[in-house]
């Protein structure tokens, strides 16, 4: 088992910012920004655009995928406690997935809109503009109904920058997914969800606007990632390669060059 003292601060590579010209791909549709430097403009128009989608109902529906935890989109299962590699190595394709779906939707309603990331290893406390955005009346796969609710812990207790940086040393793809997940060495995704507490603890943390931030962050530290190491790839094959419910193979969105974003900051 990969252990916390067997992570190494030995690479640089992301201490600067990635000049634009030498991204991945330097012509993207649009940038995600960093949520702590958007304009008060940006942060109206994201909230504002989230409120449609759920008013109209679209945002229940869409949470509750991940309320159905055989999509096998974590190392282990909320709802049963098992684990399984397979989820492992989906994890981080399924959630850029899902991301992309909510932000295709977001741009439908105008298509200024981007999904924001929260540095929580820079920015450590929740983003006020986001306070008071917390859907109420959602109603789960059973049909009970929640309202969205958080206990926000200490900032001490949020992962560092040291605490990435380790992480992005690995150059093995399961290392790296498992460190970044939170599973060996424990903390980093896992810690930021449980940081928040409340709904964030649940299958059903979508449902909180926050998790689109910081899972955000964790898809801008993979992507950091990835451009160091842009061969190391999680085996999955058939249809454990498809990211259900959609049709997205791990191919389509693995490449960076044809994703339809890029990050406003490529450093830790």
């Amino acid at each position: 088992m990969l252990k916390f003292s067997d992570l190494r601060l030995t690479d640089d590579f992301v201490k600067k910012e990635l000049p634009f010209f030498n991204r991945p791909n330097p012509n993207p549709s649009y940038r995600r920004r960093n949520e702590a430097k958007m304009t008060k403009k940006q942060r109206q128009r994201f909230t504002s655009s989230l409120k449609t989608l759920i008013d109209d109902g679209w945002f229940n529906e869409f949470v509750n995928i991940h309320g159905n935890m055989d999509y096998h989109m974590h190392t282990c299962n909320m709802m049963t406690g098992r684990c399984s590699l397979m989820g492992t190595y989906r994890f981080l394709a399924w959630h850029r997935v899902y991301l992309l779906k909510l932000e295709e939707k977001l741009r439908e309603v105008d298509k200024r809109n981007f999904v924001p990331y929260w540095r929580w290893t820079k920015r450590r406390r929740f983003p006020k503009w986001l306070l008071e955005t917390a859907p109420k009346g959602m109603k789960m796969l059973n049909g009970m109904s929640y309202d969205v609710r958080r206990d926000i812990k200490d900032p001490s207790g949020l992962p560092t920058r040291a605490d990435m940086k380790s992480r992005l040393t690995l150059s093995n793809y399961r290392e790296f997914t498992l460190a970044l997940e939170g599973m060996e060495p424990r903390g980093a995704h896992n810690t930021v969800h449980t940081w928040v507490g409340g709904t964030m603890n649940t299958m059903y943390s979508p449902a909180d606007p926050i998790f689109w931030l910081h899972h955000a962050e964790c898809d801008r530290l993979w992507y950091i990632w990835q451009i160091k190491n842009p061969d190391q790839h999680p085996p999955l094959t058939g249809k454990d390669a498809i990211m259900n419910p959609w049709s997205n193979r791990y191919k389509d969105i693995s490449d960076l060059k044809s994703l339809p974003y890029t990050y406003g900051q490529l450093r830790v």
